[in-house]
């Protein structure tokens, strides 16, 4: 193992001047941007909602709505479980992009990743080169946790984002200054995304911003550096970022927030709400979070055995033992809680890929094996795109596979990451790359075929199996234009996101007005609905049981 490459001029050749690194940087940002274009943007709006999605998105709308931006509401009531920036991103893309879809609002977490991936370029190439610069680049854009997270509107793919960029922002800092001293902007700046952090989803973040940061100032021996005056500047604009909202939200009379979070914090510590699950806990602690970083956690496994820091020295020396006890540590903190899922440590791929880019560079059978690994893959992955478009780009074909889906957008998203693939090969090959740096580019190109037959095969069967939207179809059906649709006390429902005319929301039986005739209602709930001598049901319009087994009904009401 070996320092960053040497000065050309070392060795006799001229060095490069500086238009020629602009120019090499610029392309190697393009190729990334590519990849990205590539994994994360094609059939990005054509499945419906999935898992958590609508509850971080609805929220959102309704604050364009109603013009209540300090407390965040689901189904008419306070939602106090997580900070309201998620909800602000979906109410900001919507109101930029003048579309309230799932692809403008899943829009953010795919640009998280690439702002990320890019921060992660340009902030590592004076601490470890231009080589393993891009890999770590390609590393955090690739694996699988994140282009899974990335294509959705949850909160992990944007809080990878904020904790990563905190920790580049550092790491770069401290790469510049002296005696660990990373200097005023980058702790201000790593202050400010850990401040979006906190308004994201509470204070988790700091574990892996300091589970990196100490290990990295200890191995230096540099650990005072936490005691300068910009460290604690830069922790009080986090804090205040918090405060912020956090202040004004609580002077509204919502003081069941501190409670709703304590419960929350105890139940991931003690799993006191959930039955232990031994075998599931061993599965998690040992082997599903690792499945995040598929493929890469092989190449950090083997980065952090000592005979790679053998050939370090200095401060690369101190980066590479900080960064293996900066994923063990928070790893073990996190995993070994009982209620742990392995989300909750997906702030790690960020100092995971930085530990992965220590194996490059590499000349012997690793590189061998991974370089006709990609070659194998790459003929296969392009023959199966090509065979996959050829039999879906007929009309028919498409149609009959999937009624309900969008065919043009979904074919021409395809289209189009197949285009940026192919100006990624062009200007790939355009460029005279050392043969570590070539080898991690086309390992990207190749995750940007997977992620296009996954787009090719995938979305079509979710729209073929949708629920959420078939339902709000029949709720328009069932409830004449003349009148309104209400939601009694109806919690989260995904299915109201794709309704062209929104329900009003009840929570009491009295707060529904005399006028009323539809109403959207939990099975369970409609006794107290119809209680005492007001209300009677008139006929059962419509029937839905959701994914988790309960049933809410569509019901047209007449007064007694």
């Amino acid at each position: 193992m070996s320092e960053p490459a040497p000065n050309p001029s070392a060795l006799g050749a001229s060095a490069p001047s500086w238009r020629e690194r602009f120019l090499r940087r610029a392309v190697l940002a393009l190729l990334l941007a590519a990849a990205w274009g590539a994994i994360y943007l094609p059939a990005l709006g054509i499945p419906e909602w999935k898992g958590e999605e609508a509850r971080r998105a609805m929220p959102g709308l309704q604050m364009l709505q109603d013009g209540e931006w300090l407390v965040p509401k689901i189904g008419g009531r306070a939602y106090h479980r997580k900070p309201p920036l998620i909800n602000w991103i979906a109410a900001g893309a919507v109101h930029v992009t003048g579309r309230a879809d799932e692809w403008a609002i899943r829009l953010p977490s795919a640009l998280g990743v690439l702002a990320l991936t890019l921060a992660a370029f340009f902030a590592l190439l004076r601490p470890l080169g231009e080589m393993r610069a891009v890999a770590a680049a390609v590393f955090i854009l690739t694996n699988i946790g994140l282009m899974e997270q990335g294509r959705k509107f949850e909160i992990e793919a944007l809080y990878v984002t904020f904790t990563g960029l905190a920790l580049l922002a550092w790491l770069r800092g401290w790469w510049g200054g002296r005696e660990g001293d990373a200097g005023w902007l980058a702790w201000l700046i790593a202050g400010l995304f850990l401040g979006l952090g906190l308004l994201l989803k509470g204070p988790l973040h700091l574990l892996f911003f300091y589970g990196a940061v100490v290990p990295v100032l200890l191995a230096a021996g540099q650990l005072r550096a936490l005691l300068r005056p910009a460290h604690f500047v830069g922790l009080l604009l986090a804090l205040g970022l918090f405060a912020s909202w956090a202040v004004p939200m609580l002077r509204t009379g919502q003081t069941g927030v501190s409670g709703v979070w304590l419960e929350q914090f105890t139940d991931r510590v003690t799993g006191a709400t959930h039955a232990f699950d031994f075998l599931r806990w061993l599965r998690n602690l040992t082997f599903q979070a690792w499945v995040n970083f598929v493929p890469w956690v092989i190449l950090a496994a083997l980065a952090a055995r000592p005979a790679i820091g053998a050939g370090l020295s200095g401060s690369t020396q101190a980066l590479w033992r900080g960064l293996r006890w900066a994923i063990a540590l928070p790893y073990l903190c996190v995993m070994i809680l009982p209620a742990a899922s392995p989300r909750y440590v997906l702030p790690l791929l960020v100092p995971g890929a930085i530990l992965a880019a220590f194996v490059l560079p590499d000349q012997g059978a690793l590189t061998l094996v991974w370089r006709r690994l990609v070659r194998g893959l790459e003929i296969i992955l392009i023959l199966a795109f090509v065979a996959g478009l050829a039999w879906m780009l007929p009309g028919e074909n498409a149609a009959a596979l999937a009624p309900e889906l969008k065919t043009g957008v979904w074919v021409g998203s395809l289209l189009a990451g197949a285009l940026l693939l192919l100006c990624f090969e062009v200007l790939r090959r355009a460029q005279r790359f050392e043969a570590g740096t070539d080898l991690v580019l086309r390992s990207a190109a190749v995750m940007g075929l997977v992620a296009l037959i996954y787009g090719t095969v995938v979305p079509p069967r979710l729209a073929s199996a949708e629920r959420l939207r078939p339902l709000a179809r029949a709720l328009e059906a069932a409830v004449p234009r003349t009148d309104y649709l209400y939601a009694f006390d109806p919690d989260s429902q995904p299915a109201f996101f794709y309704l062209r005319r929104k329900p009003r929301y009840v929570l009491t039986p009295e707060a529904l007005p005399e006028t009323a005739r539809y109403v959207f209602v939990g099975e369970s709930d409609l006794p107290r609905l119809t209680a005492g001598a007001r209300w009677q049901v008139v006929r059962e319009c419509h029937r839905y049981i959701d994914r988790g087994g309960l049933t809410f009904l569509l019901v047209e009401l007449a007064r007694r």
